[in-house]
């Protein structure tokens, strides 16, 4: 297996072994937008990657480390980005211009499952939300995973509340099965997601009406809420 550099500034090599279109090691890559790019992550995005990481929401609703300092962007950056892309996934920044200067709008990766699944997990600094850039992020990320990186199906696990994230999946028509209970874990307690899929050749728009989504995942909570109360009743 042949190591090429992983990107200048950051002092990690990727091992390059599957062609485009198979799981595998790749060489990170740009993927071209029109509103933004998902770029290859640099060591000079620490700052950005930080600042945006003490937004609350992005805490509650994401694995990033809480506290969160400078040397978990390096980490983010230099070990944790690299890993992925060498594990046959992808890690990319998403980067925005404003008067032709380059900013750290967001995050979206792609980490490899079974049976030729990737499971996408993103975030979207505060001041770049609701100009509908993650979404097209997404659509960008979830095309390439089809067409180029070999997967077979995205996967999305979101927590319940995080509307703002479903939102930008069922935008992007990820299909919601429901709601599986304590499958996620935060902080070290167990967490319910809400689970969707998307596969090659589904339209990358709206499978149901909003409110039809929002029955299923209420009818999960309930069903969850029941679970835990008969559980209660049992003790």
């Amino acid at each position: 297996m042949s190591e090429t550099p992983f990107v200048r500034g950051i002092a990690k090599s990727v091992s390059t072994s599957a062609a485009m279109g198979e799981i595998g090691a790749h060489r990170p890559f740009p993927v071209y937008g029109d509103l933004l790019t998902l770029d290859v992550p640099r060591a000079a995005d620490s700052p950005e990657v930080a600042a945006a990481c003490q937004d609350p929401e992005i805490q509650r609703f994401t694995t990033v480390p809480v506290p969160f300092g400078p040397e978990h962007a390096d980490n983010f950056l230099n070990e944790l980005c690299p890993q992925l892309w060498d594990e046959g996934g992808a890690s990319w920044i998403i980067r925005t211009y404003d008067a032709q200067t380059p900013h750290v709008a967001g995050t979206i990766s792609l980490r490899v499952g079974l049976e030729k699944t990737a499971n996408v997990g993103y975030w979207m600094a505060p001041e770049w939300r609701g100009r509908g850039l993650m979404q097209e992020a997404l659509q960008l990320a979830v095309t390439t995973a089809f067409n180029l990186l070999g997967f077979q199906c995205v996967t999305l696990e979101s927590h319940p509340e995080n509307l703002a994230s479903i939102r930008v999946a069922w935008r992007c028509g990820f299909r919601f099965g429901g709601i599986l209970r304590g499958i996620g874990l935060h902080q070290d307690q167990r967490e319910d997601r809400a689970m969707a899929t998307l596969l090659p050749g589904d339209p990358l728009e709206p499978a149901t009406s909003w409110n039809a989504l929002m029955k299923l995942l209420q009818q999960g909570n309930r069903g969850n809420a029941s679970d835990q109360e008969r559980s209660t009743k049992n003790e």
